[in-house]
């Protein structure tokens, strides 16, 4: 009687072991193909994650190559300014007017005192500017005394005395011995002169011409003097 028991159970205890190993059998492959397409996910991350680190160091060389760079400039191209024109040197000889007019004089007059016959009178402890505007003020009144001036300075290369500024003018201390035309009296006449006088009537205010050629008009007289550099 026990016998036939136990083989009527034995089918029954095998039955439920055979359908539990067919379940795993299909887990397996789902769990292969869901590690599978975690791993392509995570390569295609890896894909764009590449990309983007290629293209943000290509636009990084992209901008570094279209950088400018000036270069300091070449010392050997600069141009250098033309030097400036040479100061013009005063031909004496080609001087018409009286009051410079020294060709052919010989034996000047030596003169030790000036003050007895003056022209425009003193200038001493005045400044260019009130030398300048005496002067004008003698001329607006003299007619003679515009005309003189007037020569004197187109001989220098100017239009007339008008064209004389105070910065044209500057106060100088004459050697002793200096051999020139000096003027005298107000009617602007000339002696061939030489100054044999003290430092005080050696001062005088020079006025420079354009041609190269300067006038002196004495501190102690306001007698005009010109003598020759050359």
């Amino acid at each position: 009687v026990k016998i036939p028991i136990v083989e009527a159970i034995a089918p029954i205890v095998e039955e439920p072991v055979k359908e539990s190993s067919n379940w795993w059998k299909w887990l397996l492959p789902l769990l292969l193909l869901a590690g599978l397409l975690f791993f392509l996910k995570d390569c295609k991350g890896c894909k764009e994650t590449t990309t983007t680190s290629t293209t943000t160091t290509t636009t990084n060389t992209t901008t570094t190559n279209t950088t400018t760079i000036t270069p300091p400039p070449d010392p050997a191209k600069v141009d250098t300014p033309p030097p400036p024109p040479p100061a013009p040197v005063c031909n004496c000889d080609n001087l018409t007017h009286p009051a410079f007019n020294l060709s052919g004089k010989t034996n000047p007059k030596v003169i030790t005192r000036l003050g007895t016959n003056p022209e425009f009178g003193s200038f001493h402890d005045m400044t260019a500017e009130q030398v300048l505007a005496k002067m004008n003020g003698v001329a607006k009144k003299n007619k003679r005394s515009q005309e003189f001036l007037d020569g004197i300075f187109k001989q220098l290369g100017y239009n007339g005395f008008s064209d004389i500024k105070s910065d044209m003018i500057s106060e100088v201390d004459l050697p002793r011995g200096t051999v020139g035309n000096i003027g005298y009296s107000k009617e602007h006449k000339t002696l061939y002169a030489q100054l044999d006088n003290e430092p005080r009537d050696l001062m005088a205010f020079k006025f420079k011409g354009k041609n190269g050629c300067d006038i002196h008009f004495m501190k102690t007289c306001g007698n005009h003097l010109f003598f020759c550099d050359k």
